[in-house]
C-alpha cells in the first residue's frame, strides 16, 4: 500500500457514519444529475443506500458470506479492512469512490450491515435482493428513454453498462442464495449440478 493511498483511507475514516452517509449521497446525487436521472433541484435522501445496499448485501454477505470470515476480520486494522473492501466492492461501483464507501461499512461494521449473529429469512434476503433488480431494471428504461441532453451516447451507454453489471451481480447473488437447496435436490435426484451462472428454472 503506497503511501497516498494510505493517505486518501485514513482521510475517510476520519470521518464518522453519518458524515460518509452524507458526502456519499450529495457524491451521488452529482452522478445522477450528470446523466439526466435527477432534477437538480431534488434531494436523493438515501437514495444511493437504496440502490448499492442490494449490491453490496449480495456481495457481501451472500456471495462472500462475511458474517462467517468476522474473526479473520476483525484481526485487520481498519485501513487494511477498508483496502480490502475497496478492491472487492469497486468493479460494481460507478463513479462513486471505493475508499469513502469502504469506508463507511467500516464506520457501520460487517455485522452490522450483514445482521451476523441474527438469523435472517431467506425470504428477507430474497426480498433484499429483487428490490435491488426491480431498480436498476426501473432506471435502465428510464436512462434508455432520455434525450443525451447535450451528453455523449458513450456517457449514458457508461451508465447502462454499469446498471447491467450491478443487476447482473445481484442475480448473481441470489443464485448464490438458493445454490445450495438446488445442490441438495439435483444430488437426492442424481442430476449433475449445474454451473453457478445457469441454475435450474
Amino acid at each position: 500500500m503506497n503511501e497516498s493511498v494510505r493517505a486518501e483511507i485514513e482521510f475517510f475514516l476520519g470521518h464518522t457514519e453519518n458524515q460518509l452517509s452524507l458526502m456519499l449521497g450529495g457524491y451521488y446525487k452529482r452522478q445522477l444529475e450528470f446523466v439526466g436521472l435527477l432534477p437538480k433541484r431534488v434531494r436523493p435522501g438515501n437514495m444511493w443506500a437504496q440502490l448499492y445496499e442490494p449490491l453490496l448485501y449480495g456481495k457481501l454477505c451472500v456471495q462472500q458470506d462475511l458474517c462467517t470470515h468476522l474473526s479473520s476480520l476483525s484481526s485487520m486494522d481498519e485501513v487494511a479492512l477498508t483496502l480490502h473492501l475497496a478492491d472487492t466492492i469497486c468493479p460494481l461501483l460507478w463513479k462513486l469512490p471505493p475508499f469513502m464507501l469502504a469506508a463507511l461499512l467500516v464506520r457501520i461494521g460487517i455485522a452490522g450491515f450483514c445482521s451476523c449473529g441474527t438469523p435472517v429469512p431467506k425470504h428477507r434476503r430474497f426480498s433484499i435482493l429483487s428490490h435491488g433488480s426491480q431498480l436498476y431494471q426501473a432506471l435502465s428504461h428510464k436512462l434508455s428513454g432520455l434525450e443525451a441532453q447535450g451528453k455523449t451516447v458513450a456517457d449514458i451507454e457508461d451508465v447502462l453498462t454499469c446498471l447491467r453489471q450491478q443487476r447482473e451481480a445481484v442475480h448473481a447473488a441470489i443464485e448464490a442464495l438458493y445454490q445450495p437447496e438446488y445442490a441438495e435436490l439435483l444430488t437426492t435426484n442424481d442430476v449433475p449440478i449445474p454451473a453457478a451462472h445457469s441454475p435450474p428454472g
